[in-house]
């Protein structure tokens, strides 16, 4: 006899379901948002230069794909450059505070001078 696991009928429907349920469920709620927000524009006659609907923002997307493509390269470079960035220095300050005495000290100072974050009574 084999030791595996014996699988009960319905089991694999079961699995389908839960499967589709997490896929289908983000994306009917995303659709919902979006149906709501294309509704609530034309509704209430939002101007577009507040806040354009989403059909408008997809033509749009159509309309300007070749500055988009142009532009993504420039776009993509600046946002990885910003993130290595902050990284680096969030990294420094973390070594800084850790090795050093007088700094990891400092927000505890800090602390004490504003009351230590506990509100005063009056």
């Amino acid at each position: 006899m084999s030791t595996a696991a014996v699988a009960l009928p319905g089991s694999a429907a079961r699995r389908r379901g839960a499967r589709a349920r997490r896929v289908l469920v983000p994306v009917l709620g995303m659709l919902a948002v979006l149906g709501y927000w294309e509704l609530h524009i034309r509704l209430f006659r939002v101007p577009e230069f507040l806040i354009p609907a989403p059909s408008r923002v997809v033509q749009a997307m159509f309309e300007e794909w070749p500055a988009l493509q142009r532009n993504t390269g420039a776009t993509l470079i600046e946002s990885l450059g910003g993130f290595v960035l902050g990284n680096g220095i969030a990294i420094l300050l973390a070594v800084l505070f850790v090795h050093n005495k007088p700094t990891e000290r400092a927000p505890g100072q800090y602390g004490a001078w504003t009351g230590g974050g506990r509100a005063e009574r009056a």
